[in-house]
């Protein structure tokens, strides 16, 4: 299964991901996220240095459907959802390259 969404990052599982269980740590997700969310944000805004980092994040939440272990890849996809005045809601989805498994 592919991203839906058309901008996707991917993203190596390094073995200092793994935690003691062997599997990726629940607080990497959000660093995998995070680094898509930042390449998406300079290919939108056509801006190529982090020091023009306009945004802030103001809530997460995850939903975990299955667990990464190293040395699988994964593709992390992006996009836009709503646009408010002040505010808007990035939704992002990863899956595991080469089975395609739903990771969140």
């Amino acid at each position: 299964m592919a991203s839906r969404f058309r901008f996707t990052l991917t993203v190596d599982v390094r073995f200092a991901d793994m935690d003691s269980m062997g599997h990726v740590n629940n607080a990497v997700y959000l660093t995998y996220f995070e680094a898509a969310r930042m390449a998406y944000w300079m290919h939108v805004t056509g801006r190529s240095d982090l020091k023009d980092m306009d945004m802030i994040l103001a809530r997460a939440e995850v939903d975990f459907r299955s667990p990464l272990v190293a040395p699988e890849s994964v593709e992390v996809g992006v996009g836009c959802v709503s646009i408010g005045r002040t505010s808007f809601v990035l939704e992002q989805d990863m899956h595991e390259r080469k089975t395609g498994r739903r990771i969140l």
